[in-house]
C-alpha cells in the first residue's frame, strides 16, 4: 500500500498557531494536503487516485522541563476507499539543562504511536511504544559530545509473528577549536587487566573573520539543504513537511518586515525561527538533519547582523 507514484501533484494548506505564556508555551498546527497519483501501487497498474491528508499537531511546554504533544494524520482515498488509514502519536519530553548557557542537558522522550487501516489491510495495524534518552555535555566551548539510546517495540494486532523489538545507541563528538592555539581533551578512560587507557584528542584552531549573513542567503541555504536531503521536517507523516514549510515562511516574513522598517517584528520572527531550529525540544523543533545546526547558526548570525537584541 504505497501512495507515491511516477506522477504526483500535491497541494498543501497549513495553519500554525503558537502562543507563549509565563507558565507554558502552546502550539497548534492544522495541515490539509492533497496528492494526485497516476499509479497508486507503483506496479504499472495505472490506477489513479486523489488522496486527502488532513493532519493536526498539538503541543504544550510546561513546568520548565516538560513537554507534552500529539500528532495525527488521516489518509483518505477518493477511489480506493479500502486504503483509508490513520496515524496517531502522543509524546512526553523531559529536558533538564544546566551550565552557564544551558549547554549541558538530558533529554528523555516517551512516545506511543498507533497506525490503523481498513479490514483488507488490518495486518498492518500496529501499536509502538518507544523510549529515547540523550546526554549532551560540553566540558569546553570547543568540545561537545552526545550519547543517545533508543528502543521501540512494534506490536502488530493481527500479525503477531511480525512483532519486533528495536534498540540502538549512538555517540557523537564535536571538536571545534576556535583560537590559534593548541587544544586538548579526553573523551574517556577505562581500565583493562589493571592498565588504564585514555582516548585523547588535540588540535590547533584557526581564527576567521565572521561572515556576513542576509535573509536571502539563509533562504538559499535552507532550500539547498532541503533539496539535498540534509534538512527535513521534524515530525511524523505530512506534519513534517508542514513544520518545515512553516519555518521557511517565518524566515521569509522577517525579510518583508525588515524591508517595511519593522526591525522589532523582523527580530521577533527570526527569534521564533531560531527556537524551532536550535535542537532544544522546548519548544519542539520544526526541522532536523545534518544541516539543522548550521541553519540555527546562520539565524543567530543574521540576527546579530541586523542588531537584534
Amino acid at each position: 500500500m504505497r501512495d507515491a507514484a511516477r506522477k504526483t501533484l500535491a497541494v498543501c494548506v497549513a495553519f500554525l498557531w503558537v502562543h507563549s505564556a509565563q507558565a507554558a508555551d502552546f502550539i497548534a498546527q492544522l495541515d490539509i494536503r492533497t496528492v494526485a497519483s497516476s499509479n497508486v501501487f507503483l506496479d504499472k497498474s495505472e490506477e489513479w487516485d486523489l488522496v486527502l491528508r488532513p493532519s493536526a499537531e498539538l503541543g504544550v511546554d510546561f513546568a520548565r522541563y516538560w513537554s507534552l504533544g500529539y500528532t495525527g494524520e488521516l489518509n483518505a482515498y477518493t477511489r480506493h476507499a479500502d486504503l483509508l488509514s490513520h496515524f496517531h502519536e502522543i509524546y512526553l519530553f523531559l529536558n533538564p539543562a544546566w551550565g552557564d548557557e544551558g549547554e549541558n542537558e538530558v533529554v528523555v522522550e516517551a512516545s506511543l504511536q498507533t497506525l490503523r487501516n481498513q479490514d483488507d489491510y488490518q495486518e498492518l495495524n500496529l501499536l509502538q511504544p518507544a523510549l529515547t534518552a540523550k546526554l549532551i555535555m560540553e566540558p569546553r566551548r570547543w568540545l561537545r559530545w552526545k550519547l543517545s539510546a533508543s528502543g521501540a517495540y512494534r506490536y502488530f494486532y493481527d500479525d503477531k509473528p511480525s512483532d519486533s523489538l528495536d534498540a540502538w545507541a549512538r555517540g557523537e563528538v564535536t571538536f571545534t577549536p576556535q583560537t590559534a592555539e593548541l587544544h586538548t581533551g579526553t573523551l574517556g578512560s577505562s581500565v583493562f587487566n589493571g592498565t588504564a587507557y585514555a582516548f585523547s584528542i588535540s588540535g590547533y584552531g584557526v581564527e576567521v573573520e565572521p561572515p556576513v549573513q542576509t535573509v536571502g542567503e539563509v533562504l538559499d541555504f535552507f532550500d539547498t539543504s532541503v533539496t539535498d536531503g540534509t534538512l527535513v521536517g521534524d515530525g511524523n507523516g505530512n506534519s513534517a513537511n508542514g513544520r518545515r514549510n512553516a519555518l521557511r515562511n517565518m524566515i521569509e516574513a522577517s525579510d518583508d518586515l525588515f524591508a517595511a522598517g519593522d526591525l522589532d517584528g523582523a527580530c521577533h520572527q527570526l527569534t521564533d525561527a531560531y527556537r524551532r531550529t536550535d535542537g532544544d525540544p522546548k519548544p519542539p523543533d520544526f526541522v532536523a538533519g545534518t544541516a539543522a545546526a548550521d541553519l540555527a547558526d546562520a539565524l543567530l548570525l543574521l540576527m546579530d547582523n541586523l542588531g537584534c537584541p
